[in-house]
């Protein structure tokens, strides 16, 4: 087999696989209205909040255990941090999606 007819075959595999994405890409495109897109990332937020807003606790509960004998305030600054950190990734989202749909 020559260079030519692998560098031929390479270049079909990766029409084919560009072909498979994009029709994927556009199929859902078409399905999902904008409305469904919000409530995905509505959904999307609030698990991540709750995600991680438990893991601040968690970790908010650790530190208070083992170094300041038992005081409230690491959990409340944990918890916090958590919530805080998704609130911040769920604006971002909740812009893309917002000035996504005005271009």
């Amino acid at each position: 087999v020559t260079s030519g007819s692998k560098q031929k075959k390479k270049n079909e595999k990766i029409n084919n696989k560009l072909s498979i994405s994009s029709w994927h890409w556009r199929l859902l495109n078409m399905s999902t209205t904008p409305e469904d897109r919000l409530r995905e990332n509505i959904n999307r937020c609030l698990s991540d909040s709750l995600v991680k807003g438990v893991g601040g606790l968690v970790i908010g509960s650790v530190v208070t255990l083992l170094f300041f004998r038992r005081r409230i305030w690491p959990v409340w600054l944990g918890t916090g941090f958590g919530v805080g950190v998704a609130y911040r990734g769920c604006e971002k989202e909740l812009n893309d999606v917002k000035f996504g749909q005005r271009k």
